[in-house]
C-alpha cells in the first residue's frame, strides 16, 4: 500500500505474538483493526480478499495452523 514502515511494524507484531492467528486478542486489537490503523485507506472487504489471493492458500495454511485445520475439516466433509 505504498509505505513499508507500517507493514514492518505489523510483521513485528505477528512475530511477537508467535504467529498471525495469535494477534487477535481483543476487539480493538483484531488484525483488521491493526491494519486499518496502519493503513487508513484499507478496506477489509476489498483489500482482505486481494491479500488472500496474492498470498495464496498454501502460504496461509503454512503460517496459520488453525486455519489449515479448519480448511481440512471442510475438505473432509466435502469428500464424504
Amino acid at each position: 500500500m505504498g509505505d513499508s514502515g507500517p507493514a514492518e511494524q505489523l510483521g513485528r507484531t505477528v512475530q511477537l505474538a508467535s504467529g498471525p492467528e495469535l494477534v487477535n486478542d481483543g476487539t480493538d486489537t483484531a488484525p483488521s483493526k491493526r491494519i486499518m490503523r496502519a493503513y487508513p485507506q484499507y478496506i477489509k472487504t476489498i483489500d482482505g480478499p486481494l491479500v488472500v489471493m496474492d498470498t495464496g492458500l498454501d502460504m496461509i495454511r503454512q503460517h496459520c495452523p488453525h486455519t489449515d485445520d479448519w480448511l481440512r475439516q471442510i475438505e473432509a466433509r466435502l469428500l464424504t
